[in-house]
């Protein structure tokens, strides 16, 4: 498949079992995935972005993100409070306080969130979501060592 005139062949295959004799699908609990990615960066930051950059957006009083949010994590299992944490708005917070790399990092992974919970988006689309992800992190990896 070609999207963004690149060809794609990451797509996801289930393994074959012989020994039960049907395929093993394995799924990855993105929900559970994007509550931690908000955890790790309210606590430590995530990705060489530091908490710091959640702070600010923060502790500038609006609407959508406050400080108990982030320094205190409250319900650090909420999926709307870890969309509310990498949502457009944060985003935009974040470029106007010039934090660029968090900006970057927070749609990079509400892109790949959409990618995860939006049903019925073509398969373009949701590659085309996952791409920022997926860059940054295989961008971390050496394959040849």
């Amino acid at each position: 498949m070609t999207v963004n005139d690149a060809e794609v062949d990451w797509f996801y295959q289930p393994e074959f079992s012989t020994t039960r004799q049907q395929l093993e699908v394995k799924c990855i609990d993105s929900t559970h995935l994007l509550t931690r990615m908000r955890r790790k960066s309210s606590r430590d930051g995530l990705d060489n972005v530091p908490k710091d950059c959640w702070v600010k957006v923060a502790r500038q009083k609006k609407k959508f993100l406050t400080p108990i949010m982030v320094e205190e994590v409250t319900d650090p299992m909420s999926v709307s409070m870890a969309r509310t944490h990498f949502s457009d708005a944060v985003e935009n917070e974040m470029r106007n306080n010039k934090d660029v790399a968090g900006a970057n990092l927070c749609r990079d992974i509400r892109n790949w969130w959409e990618s995860e919970d939006n049903p019925g988006i073509c398969a373009a689309e949701r590659i085309r979501l996952r791409t920022g992800l997926r860059s940054r992190l295989l961008s971390r990896v050496n394959f040849s060592r």
